[in-house]
């Protein structure tokens, strides 16, 4: 019995061994006590865990699942959330407070959730499989495989800029993503509208730009080199605007020379022309005074025969009804503009009879205000058509009467004024649409005549 009771007590004291140690494993719930440490760089650094609230010691202070940093308006703190990596590193500015919790644990990996209640923080991280990190504010979701940026949260909405690397941005309210490039921030703003700006601002490094990180860059140095390579910039496209210039100048410098040596050549030539119509001209006036002068010739009793008549050629079908195809064809046009004219009218003002319909049943008072406009717009186009339509109309009707003068001088006219003119001229006025010279040798006159055919 004794040798029992022995066993039995030993298992009892083993047992109660191995309960004390399961319940300081499961009391044990630190993020990581030899991964994840605050250490304060300026000022006091506060941290809650739970209800208690503490001030972090010069040597830094073990994150527990939940725990919150606060920084006042003097003070900076490092977050190490890696003691095997100096770069997975975040960086706590002034007057801003943090939440660190692990939101997924697993065999395989730890996600971490870094929560921005407000002020800004700059992180740097590096590729970790076994050990990830979200961090997010009221209005975004940040995430990135190696990177570094700046986070700011603030009322008016959540501004983050990127100093390296590629981080994807998830909106929380509409789940929208964003994946932003180095040197570039967004703005989301607390309407959950995304707005990126091109350029770095220097603003956003304020409070988190002191850093012993090895990789980060220098602030001014960035901007500095920013800055040289646009000023760069402008110069090499000012030297091509000034290069493109000078191209020009030249084509049209020598544009304007063959122009000149072109003409130089003309008049040369023109020249030479002269030249040798003034060397042949005495040539040709001796030939001619040593022609002698033709014998005067007898008149002849025999009578000229008569000429014979030259055949009257008939007019085409063409040439005899020519303006009768130009008023008909005119007539035709604009009977047709005039009634796309109105068939335009017409459709809108079916579209307004609809737009009154539409006006009538809504309640909106924006509805109505755009209802409104459509029907304004549709009306002084519906004026435009109807004016152009009635223009169209009264061309149409000259046309018509054009064509019902030419109908009845076709039938009923005379051809007195065309047989007048044959007279006077050798020619008819009627038939003739022109402007006429004509040179009468028999008195040395010039007449001018202008006709026109109806």
């Amino acid at each position: 019995m004794g040798t029992q009771y022995k066993k039995a007590l030993g298992f009892l004291i083993l047992l109660s061994f191995l309960m004390i140690s399961t319940g300081n494993i499961q009391a044990n719930t630190d993020i990581a006590p030899d991964s994840a440490r605050v250490i304060p760089e300026q000022g006091t650094v506060h941290i809650i865990t739970g209800n208690r609230i503490s001030t972090v010691s010069d040597q830094g202070l073990n994150l527990d699942d939940g725990d919150e940093i606060i920084t006042d308006q003097k003070s900076r703190a490092s977050v190490l959330l890696s003691m095997l990596s100096e770069y997975d590193e975040i960086l706590v500015g002034p007057s801003s407070r943090i939440k660190i919790s692990i939101r997924v644990s697993t065999s395989f990996v730890t996600i971490y959730q870094v929560h921005l209640l407000y002020g800004k923080i700059r992180v740097n991280t590096i590729l970790n499989h076994s050990k990830q990190f979200l961090f997010s504010t009221g209005q975004a979701e940040v995430s990135t495989d190696e990177g570094e940026f700046i986070l700011e949260g603030a009322k008016k909405g959540t501004t983050i800029g990127v100093i390296s690397g590629i981080v994807k941005l998830t909106t929380v309210t509409s789940n929208r993503e964003y994946h932003i490039a180095e040197n570039t921030n967004m703005f989301v703003s607390h309407f959950d509208s995304v707005s990126p700006k091109k350029m770095f601002s220097y603003e956003l490094f304020r409070g988190v730009e002191k850093h012993d990180w090895e990789r980060a860059p220098d602030v001014e140095q960035l901007f500095l080199e920013r800055k040289k390579k646009e000023k760069a910039e402008q110069q090499r496209q000012a030297l091509i605007k000034q290069q493109e210039q000078e191209k020009k100048r030249k084509e049209a410098e020598a544009a304007r020379k063959a122009a000149l040596q072109k003409a130089l050549d003309e008049r040369k030539k023109q020249q030479q022309i002269n030249e040798e119509i003034k060397v042949q001209s005495p040539v040709i006036e001796e030939q001619a005074e040593e022609v002698p002068e033709a014998a005067p010739r007898e008149e002849s009793l025999v009578e000229a025969e008569p000429l014979p008549e030259e055949p009257v050629n008939e007019e085409s079908f063409f040439s005899k009804y020519l303006w009768h195809i130009v008023a008909s064809s005119t007539f035709v046009t604009f009977n047709y503009l005039a009634l796309q004219e109105a068939n335009s009218y017409n459709d809108l003002a079916s579209q307004n009879d609809d737009l009154q319909t539409q006006y009538n049943n809504s309640t909106s008072t924006t509805e109505r205000a755009s209802l409104q406009t459509e029907y304004e717009v549709n009306k002084e186009k519906m004026s435009k058509h109807k004016s152009y339509m009635q223009l169209y109309n009264i061309m149409a009707i000259g046309a018509l009467a054009w064509e019902g003068y030419l109908l009845y001088d076709l039938f009923f006219g005379d051809e007195t004024e065309d047989e007048k003119s044959m007279a006077n001229y050798g020619y008819p006025i009627g038939q003739d649409k022109t402007l006429n010279f004509d040179y009468l040798p028999q008195n040395s006159e010039v007449r001018f005549s202008f006709s026109w055919s109806w």
